[in-house]
């Protein structure tokens, strides 16, 4: 048995507790609150391990050479549907891209990332690239398929489904909206989520985007003040990516989306100009805005949109928390390094 106490972040109430978990088989046997019944094998801050809530881990093939590259990239450029990665995406050899979206996953693990919500580009192939790669993986993924052009497929459309969590749209601007349509209706029908870039380059029609009745929306950070008043409304959540939006001088307006009430979650975005780190994502989220530490580490968390299957501190339940050296008041300058374990 191994029991680990300290400081207890609860993120069903956003609140730290002093306790004491005890572990035996990779499974949770106890968590109290108080004293550890003898002395505990360690002791720190206990964070349950971040959901990355925006990625494309395949982008990861692609780093070097961005990274590399001294040019001043666009939107449309890098990532656009005929953008510089979609090249590089489309060149690379399948075990080369599944190789690449294990090493995603590795780097995600090392900082504390205990699950992933993926958009997965090339149709049917790329989930099932994607599904590969995920074998014999701990990591936990909520898999966004995407067609492999933007065009209603109902073959495609039930291969992939049956393959994946949902269907990750890159934006109604890419799409004739009446296919799009057909898209979401089936995806709907099939029980399965969508997600939405939406307002990332330009101001797009919150109405457009809202009657898909998507699950969540990623950057709006081209939204207006009625914008973000309607998708408060409506309830869903919107993915903020800081780092990579900087990538493109821009700046998420965070502080505006949250008056309006709408929920923020945090992702890292493209592999290829961010790392999966989402410390530093914090780190850059609060530079731009009121967000406290624990505000932030409660929007890298998982929730009922992913079923509640990643984190829980019941009993019975397999851990998923990182233990940090650093105390909770150290929480806005903590980083990777303070990693002391990972449990999964």
């Amino acid at each position: 048995m191994v029991i680990i106490a300290g400081d207890i972040f609860n993120p069903q109430t956003a609140e730290f507790f002093d306790g004491y978990i005890e572990i035996e088989k990779n499974i949770i046997i106890r968590t109290g609150k108080g004293n550890a019944p003898k002395m505990p094998d360690k002791r720190g801050t206990i964070l349950p391990l971040f959901f990355n809530w925006h990625t494309h881990s395949a982008d990861i093939i692609a780093r070097s050479r961005i990274q590399k590259s001294e040019r001043k990239w666009t939107i449309e450029e890098l990532v656009g549907p005929e953008g510089e990665k979609h090249k590089i995406l489309e060149e690379t050899r399948d075990p080369e891209l599944v190789s690449a979206m294990r090493q995603a996953m590795w780097e995600m693990l090392q900082n504390g990332v205990g699950g992933f919500c993926d958009f997965r580009e090339g149709g049917l192939h790329g989930v099932e690239l994607l599904n590969k790669a995920l074998l014999g993986q701990k990591i936990a993924c909520l898999r966004m398929a995407r067609p492999a052009k933007n065009i209603y497929d109902v073959k495609e459309m039930n291969m992939m489904l049956n393959s994946a969590d949902g269907i990750g749209i890159s934006s109604i601007s890419d799409w004739d909206y009446s296919e799009l349509q057909k898209v979401a209706k089936h995806a709907k029908n099939m029980g399965k989520k969508i997600a939405i870039h939406a307002s990332e380059r330009i101001r797009e029609d919150i109405d457009l985007v809202l009657d898909l009745k998507p699950d969540i929306l990623v950057h709006m950070v081209k939204g207006a003040a009625s914008d973000f008043s309607k998708v408060a409304q409506a309830k869903i959540p919107v993915v903020v990516c800081p780092r990579s939006n900087a990538f493109f001088g821009i700046v998420p307006p965070v502080d505006k989306m949250r008056k309006a009430g709408i929920e923020i979650k945090v992702g890292t975005d493209n592999a290829m100009i961010s790392s999966f780190n989402m410390f530093d994502e914090l780190q850059a989220l609060r530079s731009i805005s009121k967000l406290n530490p624990i505000e932030s580490i409660k929007a890298c968390t998982p929730d009922n949109l992913f079923n509640g299957k990643l984190y829980t501190l019941s009993e019975g339940a397999n851990p998923a928390f990182m233990l940090l050296g650093c105390g909770k008041k150290g929480l806005a300058s903590a980083r990777s390094v303070d990693i002391k374990a990972i449990f999964l």
